[in-house]
């Protein structure tokens, strides 16, 4: 049996993460409003070289790619869509702490980051089944509840597949 949860200790270590890029702080920002310009967005990603060669390979991949490879940042961003772009800057700054291991809910090194991908790709699902609008957030809220409920990495892929399952059956 695991020993409880310390909040303190868990608030403590939380002052330790490493602070987000100021390019992924900088879109959370803009992108929260809903007057940003796609220039806007491109500018920030500009800035930032090593967002903006993933942005592009997002734009260029098999699961977003049109007849033509993209080059250019603003229609890339298009491509993909802001709530992705933002997802990639994000998830690129909190890959080192989603997979460090995590003794107190039991969760091995990677094991975060394993359930953090597979969140995000049934969150992205979903979305293509249109069953009904999911928010960008929705994949932050699914993996806090499922980390909160201290879940095993299984339980939270057999829970995302069962969410699956669900919006097949309402969108069927």
């Amino acid at each position: 049996m695991r020993a409880p949860i310390d909040l303190d200790e868990t608030i403590e270590r939380a002052h330790e993460l490493p602070p987000l890029p100021q390019s992924a702080c900088r879109l959370a920002t803009l992108l929260a409003g809903d007057d940003y310009e796609i220039d806007d967005v491109a500018e920030v990603v500009r800035l930032d070289p090593v967002l903006s060669a993933r942005i592009l390979r997002l734009a260029n991949s098999s699961a977003n790619a049109g007849v033509q490879e993209v080059s250019d940042i603003p229609l890339a961003i298009m491509r993909a869509g802001p709530a992705e772009v933002l997802g990639v800057a994000v998830g690129a700054a909190a890959q080192k702490s989603l997979d460090a291991p995590l003794d107190a809910y039991g969760l091995s090194a990677g094991a975060l980051w394993r359930h953090s991908v597979a969140a995000a790709l049934a969150t992205q699902q979903m979305k293509r089944l249109r069953v009904r609008a999911v928010p960008a957030e929705a994949f932050a809220e699914h993996l806090g509840a499922r980390v909160r409920g201290s879940a095993s990495p299984r339980a939270a892929v057999d829970a995302l597949q069962a969410d699956l399952a669900a919006a097949r059956a309402a969108r069927d």
